[in-house]
C-alpha cells in the first residue's frame, strides 16, 4: 500500500491500545512497518508542539512509501476502519487513510 507521511503518522489512531495477544502482535507489526525514519523527520521539518506535532504538508506530499502489509495485517486494518465507522469516530485527520484501507 502506498502511504504518505501523514498516513504513517496517523495510523496509530486506528490501532487498539488494548486487546488480545494476537491483536497487539499485529498492532506492533503494523507500527514497525510504518515508523518514520529520522531522515524523513528532517525532510518535512517535523516539530513537536504543545498540541502534538506539526510539519510542512507540502514537503511531506513528495514522500510516499510502499508498505507491504500481510493479509492478516490488512484484514486487521480493515476491521479497525469498520469499527471506527460503526462507532462514528472517523475524524478528518484519518478519513483519507480509512478510505485507502477500505479500498485496498
Amino acid at each position: 500500500m502506498k502511504m504518505t507521511i501523514k498516513d504513517r503518522m496517523v495510523i496509530g489512531a486506528l490501532l487498539p491500545r488494548e486487546g488480545s495477544i494476537l491483536a497487539q502482535s499485529v498492532t506492533k507489526s503494523i507500527d514497525e512497518k510504518t515508523v518514520l525514519e529520522e531522515k524523513e523527520y528532517k525532510a518535512i521539518n517535523l516539530k513537536k508542539t504543545k498540541s502534538g506535532y506539526s510539519w510542512d504538508e507540502k514537503l511531506s506530499q513528495n514522500i510516499i512509501v510502499e508498505v507491504d502489509f500481510s493479509d492478516v495485517e490488512l484484514t486487521f486494518l480493515k476491521e479497525q476502519v469498520a469499527i471506527k465507522d460503526k462507532t462514528k469516530t472517523v475524524t478528518p485527520d484519518i478519513l483519507s487513510l480509512c478510505l485507502k484501507i477500505q479500498n485496498a
